[in-house]
């Protein structure tokens, strides 16, 4: 009895709710979170409550219906083609339904033939051959029950009654009617699969090529099946009409799959008729496999078959059994060992030697033969047949000149390696040996080389079991040379080499089998083991590295990468000896190793590593490499290549920098005084390779990596040395090096043409150079090469940074004098109490020197031409009317001036905080001034600047005043005794100018 059909309100309102649910489970599949337990509940819900019957809607419901429905199912056919997942097809098969009971909603709305009412047809149809195979047995039904009704009503139609469409048609109706037949098999409803069964081939239509196929394909799983369940009869009956339904059909019509169904059918209808056992079952199975054997020859199967069907005959024919071929195919068959065993191998034997070897039909005997070693491999004790096959082999060597084909040494050899394998897992080592040696027999030289390497490496293993080392360099010693150079055959022979002490032989071994492509590591490994059982310690860190070297100094996945380079480590840094020629290669193996090893620990500590994991690499270790490292260097560091040295010190700049900034006061001190020791050691020997190399490529990437290091330096600097007590040997070391690295950095800049970056340098260093005498030497180091780079550095630069290296002198020699106050700090303090008198002399040195770069920056200023200098690298830039030439010019000597009258005056009276006395400007230096200045007043003179030529001349006068005693002067001094004749002369010489 139909469903009573719900009013048309309620039909409405479940039709809203069902397009809702719809919508929410189409973007639930397209955001991957459908398939849940929830969703599968609701979902089968909605299939069961789906509105059915033919009711009016309006056209847009209609529409809103049908196409929600394709959308799912076109949504769920291409996620069931994407998805590996059993439980997602499953899921996505029951959407499916729920897609098609859509289409089907909206067919019953304009229930007519068409197109599209094809279409849902066929849609059904795919959608129940889906749910059959998830085993949705009860949503299969709910289907075919609505595939009935458009079964009919396509058959009603006129139109596809006709010729044109008939075929459509039946194509159709006969799917329906197999999946029918499916579905009763799979509920156990086999009388209703004979109802539908006979319903199909009782029609007025016969089946076309595919369907027959697809019928006799379920026809054979259905005997099959019924077959296993024992119901004997009634798989007869099926396998027999999937028989007879291949065999009606043209066979250039059917796939190329047909061939293989039909010997499937014929297969399990011949078994079933073996299984019964009467006289009539017994003759039909004769004659299937009489035909069998015509068109499928001499299969395994077909065999099989016969020799079944010859062991239930009441009478047993002997002159079938010792046909070769039933023997040799019936061999894998244990549950007839029973049956046979009675007849012994002599009678092979007998068979083999005074009928087959006289025919020289060299097929028959091969398979007789395959066939005596399968019964003695799998019945005989295995101490007992290698004599009895030995006999046999040699018997027929000596009958027969000829070998056994390959495909029969095969056999043989794959017959007698089981039965090695499992005598040699017994450790019955003597036994295991004899099979190998008669697997190896002359008779057996066509063999397969895979397989031959295999039987003599398990006969070397089997020497070595027996700790028979002679017997194994025999055997190896046999071995062809494509075999013996095997990594697998080297790995055997390295073992025996180890035990014997024979050195050459494992280095041999080692390299061969670390040339081979592969990258799996497991034979060097076990090479590793084998070399710690016998106490070679030397060849286990040979194989350590090679194993390294083999990954590229990468581990794989799964090796402790930590413990491995640790190990490596240890034992590649025992090998450094002095005056060995390997320590060169030691060297470069060790600056490898720890790069390998920054590497690692950067992958697994990076910041930027997608996959962190710091236990991997943890602080411990990250501490010894670099603390290792440090020793290295410090240790060797006059008798290492400088390229090796910096290989090194790089790779522990990488360790230290992977420290986390978490770690308590005291060890991230001590980290940073190692960074800060490592960073000056790399700019000295980065300096170093800058000055030797060859070309100026090299030297420039020296430089920059130079620069890098150096600006590294000072943010890390004031923390370090704050956390250090001032008389510690850490805080003295640090700030000694301060100044030279930042010279070396200077110098990089210059080499760079970094020029804008001097000024900062410039500034840096009085601020963190400590005592004050340093960064005096440092800024002298700084003036030094601006004043030797000549033309390398641009006139504007160069008098730039001139400028501001005298103005940081000044300001520190005034600090020092006291002539200025300062902060004073622990740095200060340190440098009184360890005052000398060096840095009196330091500081009358530097006085000198700032005369000199005042002198030379004085003539910058009067060569160029386009003064584009900065007033804020002056040091009174208000003074500083124009920026040209003359008026930097004339700042300079105005600043000069203010200078040495400072440096004239006497030394302040003592202070509880005494101060070092400053020389006096030196007088040369004043005289030069003082006569450039005039020479450059009688210039202006000529061309006519009268105001130039007063400024300059009142400022020659200036600094000639200063000048006590003649200094030089042609026609200086007049007798009276002051020490003023320069400046007698000049004004003499002013005065005649008239200006």
């Amino acid at each position: 009895m139909s469903p009573s059909r719900p009013n048309r309100t309620d039909r409405e309102i479940r039709i809203k709710e069902t397009l809702s649910f719809a919508s929410n489970l189409q973007q639930s599949l397209s955001t991957n979170t459908a398939n849940n337990p929830r969703t599968e509940s609701g979902l089968r819900r909605q299939i069961e409550n789906i509105p059915l019957g033919h009711f009016a809607t309006e056209t847009s419901v209609y529409t809103e219906i049908h196409t929600k429905g394709i959308e799912l199912w076109n949504l769920c056919t291409k996620l069931k083609w994407q998805s590996d997942s059993i439980e997602e097809i499953r899921f996505f098969s029951i959407v499916c339904v729920f897609a098609f009971l859509l289409l089907d909603c909206a067919q019953r709305t304009h229930w007519e033939i068409s197109q599209n009412f094809v279409r849902v047809f066929k849609a059904a149809l795919k959608t129940t051959k889906a749910c059959l195979e998830q085993k949705e047995l009860d949503l299969s039904l709910k289907i075919l029950e609505r595939i009935a009704e458009y079964n009919d009503t396509l058959g009603k139609d006129e139109i596809y009654a006709s010729s044109e469409n008939a075929a459509l048609y039946h194509q159709l109706s006969n799917e329906y009617l197999i999946l029918r037949i499916t579905l009763a098999w799979r509920q156990d409803r086999l009388e209703f699969a004979e109802h539908m069964y006979n319903k199909l081939i009782s029609s007025d239509r016969e089946l076309d090529s595919k369907a027959a196929e697809i019928l006799s394909g379920l026809l054979c799983q259905m005997g099959k099946d019924l077959l296993e369940k024992e119901q004997i009869k009634i798989a007869i009956k099926w396998l027999g009409r999937a028989y007879g339904i291949l065999s009606a059909q043209e066979l250039e019509k059917l796939s190329n799959d047909a061939r293989e169904l039909r010997s499937r059918v014929m297969h399990y209808f011949v078994k079933a008729l073996i299984g019964v056992k009467t006289e009539d079952s017994i003759r039909k199975a004769h004659d299937m496999l009489s035909i069998m054997e015509n068109d499928f020859g001499t299969k395994p199967v077909v065999m099989v078959l016969e020799l079944q069907l010859l062991a239930i005959e009441k009478e047993f024919d002997s002159q079938r059994y010792y046909d070769g071929s039933l023997i040799q195919d019936h061999a894998d068959r244990p549950s007839y060992w029973a049956k046979f065993k009675n007849v012994p191998c002599k009678a092979l034997d007998n068979f083999l030697c005074e009928r087959l070897l006289s025919s020289k039909k060299q097929e028959w005997i091969e398979k007789v033969i395959v066939t005596r070693v399968w019964f003695v491999a799998s019945i005989i004790e295995a101490s007992d047949f290698p004599q009895l096959l030995f006999a046999l082999f040699n018997n027929m060597a000596s009958n027969s000149s000829s070998q056994l084909s390959p495909d029969a040494t095969l056999a043989v050899q794959i017959l007698l390696l089981k039965r090695i394998e499992s005598t040699y897992n017994e450790n019955r080592f003597p036994v295991a040996e004899q099979l190998c040696r008669l697997a190896l027999h002359p008779l057996l030289s066509q063999s397969d080389n895979s397989y031959l390497a295999k039987i003599e490496r398990t006969l070397i293993l089997c020497c070595l079991g027996r700790e028979d080392f002679g017997a194994a360099r025999e055997a190896y010693e046999k071995m062809s040379e494509p075999r013996n150079k095997n990594p697998l055959t080297k790995h055997l022979m390295y073992k025996v080499a180890a035990r014997t002490d024979d050195d050459k032989l494992a280095t041999e071994c080692l390299e061969a089998i670390c040339a081979q492509s592969s990258e799996d590591t497991s034979l060097l490994y076990d090479c590793i083991l084998e070399a710690e059982r016998v106490e070679k310690k030397q060849q286990a860190a040979t194989i350590l590295q090679r194993i390294l070297e083999r990954y590229d100094y990468r581990p794989p996945e799964g090796v402790h990468p930590t413990a491995l380079l640790h190990c490596i480590a240890k034992l590649l840094i025992s090998e450094l000896k002095p005056d060995d020629p390997s320590t060169d290669k030691a060297i470069s193996n060790i600056c490898k190793l720890f790069e390998s090893a920054a590497t690692q620990a950067k992958r697994a500590r990076g910041f930027n590593s997608p996959n962190q994991q710091p236990s991997a690499f943890p602080i411990s270790e990250l501490d010894w490499f670099s603390q290792t490292g440090y020793n290295l260097i410090t240790q060797h560091s006059t008798s290492w290549p400088l390229s090796q040295s910096l290989r090194l010190l790089e790779s522990m700049l990488q360790f230290i920098s992977l420290h986390t900034s978490d770690l308590d006061a005291e060890p991230l001190n001590s980290i940073s005084t190692r960074r800060l020791h490592t960073l000056f050691i790399s700019t000295g020997v980065l300096t170093t390779l800058a000055w030797s190399s060859p070309t100026t490529a090299e030297k420039f990437q020296h430089y920059l990596n130079l620069n890098k290091h150096v600006t590294a330096f000072p943010p890390i600097l004031p923390p370090t040395l704050d956390a250090l007590p001032p008389s510690s040997s850490d805080f003295v070391n640090l700030a000694n090096q301060i100044s030279p690295l930042l010279t070396f950095g200077f110098e990089a800049l210059v080499h760079l043409h970094h020029y804008t970056s001097l000024p900062t340098l410039i500034t840096l260093a009085p601020n963190i150079c400590r005592p004050a005498t340093a960064a005096l030497k440092t800024l002298t180091e700084f003036a030094g090469i601006v004043l030797c780079a000549e033309d390398d550095i641009p006139a504007q630069d160069k008098v730039e940074s001139l400028q501001q290296i005298v103005n940081c002198t000044w300001s520190l020699l005034q600090a020092e004098s006291g002539l200025v106050s300062t902060n004073e700090n622990k740095y200060e303090e340190k440098e009184q109490k360890d005052g000398s008198g060096s840095d009196e002399v330091g500081i009358a040195a530097t006085v000198s020197n700032l005369a000199k770069w005042t002198r030379c920056l004085f003539d910058l200023y009067i060569s160029i031409s386009t003064p584009t200098t900065p007033t804020s690298t002056l040091a009174n830039p208000s003074d500083t009317p124009d920026l040209n030439p003359d008026a930097l010019a004339l700042t300079l000597l105005t600043n000069t001036l203010t200078t040495a009258r400072t440096l004239s005056l006497p030394p302040p009276s003592p202070s509880p905080s005494p101060k070092k006395t400053l020389p006096p400007y030196p007088p040369n230096e004043l005289t030069y001034l003082s006569t450039t200045a005039f020479n450059h007043a009688v210039d202006l003179y000529v061309v006519g600047d009268d105001s130039g030529c007063r400024r300059w001349a009142e400022m020659a006068l200036e600094f000639a005043g200063l000048v006590k005693g003649d200094c030089g002067v042609i026609g200086g001094g007049d007798g009276d005794g002051d020490g003023r004749g320069l400046e007698r002369v000049l004004r003499e010489k002013y005065k005649s100018l008239g200006v």
